[in-house]
Formats: structure tokens, C-alpha cells, sequence
């Protein structure tokens, strides 16, 4: 593994530990046996460093999403299956790397909302795609794949602030894609 590389994969091990917010340099540095100055030689800041981890972890991200999109199943399944993963790996990102509590950081606030709206448009891509194996008409993805990443949004929000098991939102997924395919039921 290339030096670089290392710092990335430390980076989120010592980000994961402390939090984006809480980690210093020092720490990385420390971690791997390097001294902090040596760092800059690679990330030009700390921001850089923290820029570099999340295109690395968006990108394992969406590699795993498309992976799912190409399993031989229906729709239905196939939307289970995204939006359970997309849901519980974001959740899982966002606490692993304490980012509900990184809003006195205005820096750093401001380069997760950068990064995760590139990873964002790169989600309704790989939405579209999916949706394209299924001949659905191209205005209609557009719109589907909005307000599915929405959804998952939605659910990843609602984990948090309900603090809700994965047992519980996995069924609420299941139940909102039964939704998306059979219609809403109002029975009086």
C-alpha cells in the first residue's frame, strides 16, 4: 500500500475514533508511527486529508450500491435491497464519524455538505441506472430517483432522531417500497 493510501485508511480508523471534529493531525500522525510535519508532505491541511477520506469512503459507498443494482431480481427487490444498505451505511457513517456533532465547524461543516452533495448526484445515477434496466419512461426515473434517495434520506434522519433499530426502519423500507408499488390504500 502505497504511503498516501495508508494515511487515508489510518485517517478513518483515528476519524472513526475521536470524530472529524476532535481529531488533530497530531493524532493521525501518532497512529502511524510518523511525525505530523511528515503529513503535510501528502495533505496540505487537515481539510485536504479529511476531503481525500470521504472521497474514499463515498466511493466504497457507491461501489457497494452498484453491486446491489446488479443482482437478477425484480424492482422491488432490488429497491429493498439499495435502499436498506443506503440507509443503515449512512447512518452507520454518520455516527462512526461523529458528524451529528460537527456543526460548530463551520470548515468542516461545509466540506461535508461539498462532498456528500457530489456523492448525492452520484446516488441518483446509480438510481437512474436501475431504474433504466426496467424500460420506465426517462422522465419518470428522474423523478423516481429523486424521490427515492429522498426516502432513504428521510429513514437515515429518522434512525437518528427516533433513535429506531434497523429491525424497525428495515420494515418501514419494506413497507414504503410496498407503498411505491401498490399505491396508497385509503380504506375508510
Amino acid at each position: 500500500m502505497e504511503k498516501k493510501q495508508e494515511i487515508i485508511e489510518t485517517a478513518k480508523q483515528v476519524f472513526r475514533q475521536y470524530g472529524l471534529n476532535k481529531t488533530t493531525l497530531e493524532d493521525i500522525a501518532s497512529r502511524l508511527n510518523m511525525k505530523k510535519n511528515s503529513l503535510y508532505y501528502y495533505f496540505k491541511s487537515k481539510n485536504a486529508l479529511v476531503i481525500s477520506v470521504l472521497e474514499a469512503e463515498f466511493k466504497e459507498f457507491l461501489d457497494e450500491q452498484m453491486q446491489i443494482i446488479q443482482f437478477e431480481e425484480s424492482l422491488k427487490d432490488k429497491l429493498n435491497r439499495f435502499l436498506t444498505y443506503r440507509v443503515k451505511e449512512a447512518y452507520k457513517f454518520l455516527k462512526d464519524y461523529n458528524i451529528f456533532n460537527n456543526a460548530e465547524n463551520g470548515q468542516l461543516h461545509n466540506i461535508l455538505h461539498k462532498e456528500s452533495e457530489k456523492l448525492l448526484k452520484a446516488e441518483l445515477k446509480v438510481i437512474n441506472s436501475l431504474l433504466e434496466r426496467y424500460n420506465l419512461c426517462q422522465k419518470d426515473n428522474d423523478i423516481l430517483s429523486t424521490i427515492i434517495l429522498s426516502i432513504s434520506q428521510g429513514f437515515v434522519y429518522r434512525m437518528g432522531l427516533y433513535n429506531l433499530s434497523e429491525e424497525k426502519i428495515v420494515e418501514d423500507i419494506h413497507n414504503t417500497v410496498d407503498m411505491l408499488f401498490s399505491g396508497i390504500n385509503l380504506s375508510s
